[in-house]
């Protein structure tokens, strides 16, 4: 009986040592299991915040990143040896690079996406807006290598060489307060003199892109075009974008968002018309019509839109 008794109790001691091991164990592995499994956590979610700031920063650049050129770029550039210490001649080697057709051989091209200057440089294609970019880009990086103060600018025109009318970007370039050359790589146009210029910042220049971005979404993607034409309107208070108003408002009334429609339609329909543009004062008869349209639906809300 009493080793039957010493059988059972050693059993149970070694059975508790052997508990006592197992469960001594658990404590030092688990916080180490858990530790590395709140690492990954964290990593996991370290890299989805990564790739969503990437994300945000290509659907919506800075200014400094729609003018952006990469080491490649740069070193194809410099491949071609230009160099010069007059902002006008530099202006013509740049320009015989960029214009359609050119050293680049940068072809017309229209997506339904604005692209950035670096964009253009691999895709060897864009608009007046996009080539332009590029240009500027490229000018500014070469003036800096060379030591000049001039700056290039992005440049808007309501009017051409003739005085047709047309909305253009191309490129203006400055020192200080001197304006130097314009040059125009899109149309292939050198120092040609349009009519209703504006001189872009670069604050500006990054609202120009929104707009034409939002421009090129509105019949394919209407929530982003709106998101687009909002951005370029809260960017540019103070040159307030006429076109892109009466654009977003029109794309509120298909979301049903009336009220934000009218107030962008009497904001264009108060002001000095010598403030719009040739293509918002060509539309002023369609934005009376359309405002007229959401105060009656206001007066009868069971009208059919």
């Amino acid at each position: 009986m009493k080793s039957r008794t010493k059988i059972i109790t050693g059993m149970l001691v070694i059975g508790g040592a052997i508990f006592s091991t197992i469960h001594f164990d658990k404590k030092l592995i688990e916080p180490s299991i858990y530790n590395r499994a709140s690492k990954e956590t964290i990593n996991q979610k370290n890299e989805i915040n990564q790739k969503n700031e990437e994300r945000n920063r290509i659907l919506y650049p800075t200014a400094e990143d729609i003018f952006r050129l990469d080491s490649f770029a740069i070193e194809k550039i410099d491949k071609f040896g230009i160099a010069s210490k007059d902002p006008k001649n530099l202006a013509k080697e740049v320009y015989k690079l960029t214009k359609v057709n050119g050293r680049l051989k940068i072809k017309p091209m229209l997506s339904n996406f604005t692209h950035k200057a670096i964009d253009v440089f691999y895709l060897r294609g864009g608009d007046c807006n996009e080539i332009s970019q590029l240009s500027v880009s490229i000018y500014n990086y070469l003036a800096g290598k060379n030591g000049l103060s001039a700056k290039a600018y992005l440049a808007t025109a309501e009017r051409d060489e003739k005085g047709s009318h047309m909305n253009h970007v191309f490129v203006a370039v400055k020192d200080g307060n001197n304006i130097m050359i314009f040059f125009d790589p899109a149309r292939k146009k050198f120092n040609k003199i349009y009519g209703k210029v504006r001189i872009l910042n670069e604050t500006e220049s990054l609202a120009e892109w929104y707009f034409d971005t939002g421009a090129s979404m509105r019949f394919n993607n209407k929530k982003r075009a709106i998101s687009y034409f909002e951005k370029a309107l809260e960017l540019d208070p103070s040159t307030f974008d006429y076109e892109c108003a009466r654009r977003l408002a029109n794309l509120y009334i298909g979301e049903g968002r009336f009220d934000d429609a009218r107030k962008l339609f009497e904001t264009i329909l108060n002001v000095d018309e010598k403030k719009l543009s040739d293509l918002v004062i060509g539309n002023l008869n369609e934005i009376r019509s359309r405002l007229k349209e959401i105060n009656e639906r206001d007066k009868n809300k069971d009208k059919k839109w």
